[in-house]
């Protein structure tokens, strides 16, 4: 049996070399509406498409560095190694993690789609980093709107205090372990080590 084709999206082909999706090389999907197939992804040609992608385009180059903001990050006032990772990720995906607000500490049950009382600050936090990533949504008007969801969803969030007395909030960013100084200025990671676990 020869490598059939996928007619479930007819409409959608290889970004890099025009070519709808088969059973063996299905369409991996890359950046808005665009998608590469999986042996380009995979590709000298797939790394090149992606470099000149980032050249061309500021939303796009703002959106695969936020990807790699996961990782090792060292602390920049003391630097004490801790590892980034990015919000309602993998096996996360659904709960918003949110960070305490004057140490390192991690609620890893913050915000959820699945509480009727969360649902829309879920849906809101993610369409949020959504426009984010993408350029729809600057630096201002990202701290302002995460500031009045912090206001309005931060009550539901349980535990709310954290034991270093500080609470946790959807406008907290990443700290660092040892001395609590921010570990990166963004809303969309938070710092993780054996330590960090709360819920």
């Amino acid at each position: 049996m020869g490598d059939e084709m996928d007619d479930t999206q007819p409409e959608r082909r290889c970004a890099i070399c025009d070519t709808r999706a088969t059973k063996k090389n299905p369409l991996l999907h890359e950046w808005a509406d665009e998608y590469l197939c999986f042996n380009d992804f995979t590709s000298e040609s797939g790394k090149q498409w992606r470099d000149n992608k980032r050249r061309e385009d500021p939303a796009y180059d703002r959106y695969k560095r936020l990807l790699s903001l996961g990782g090792p990050r060292q602390c920049p006032v003391c630097g004490f190694g801790m590892r980034l990772r990015l919000k309602a990720g993998g096996m996360g995906a659904g709960i918003w993690e949110v960070s305490c607000t004057t140490c390192y500490r991690v609620n890893y049950d913050g915000i959820s789609a699945y509480r009727m009382e969360q649902e829309l600050g879920y849906n809101a936090v993610s369409a949020l980093e959504t426009a984010y990533e993408t350029g729809q949504v600057g630096d201002e008007e990202l701290e302002e709107a995460i500031g009045r969801l912090a206001k309005v969803y931060d009550a539901t969030i349980r535990p709310t205090q954290c034991e270093c007395d500080g609470h946790f909030s959807l406008a907290a960013k990443p700290r660092c372990a040892r001395c609590a100084s921010v570990l990166l200025d963004t809303y969309f990671c938070y710092a993780w080590s054996p330590e960090t676990n709360v819920v």
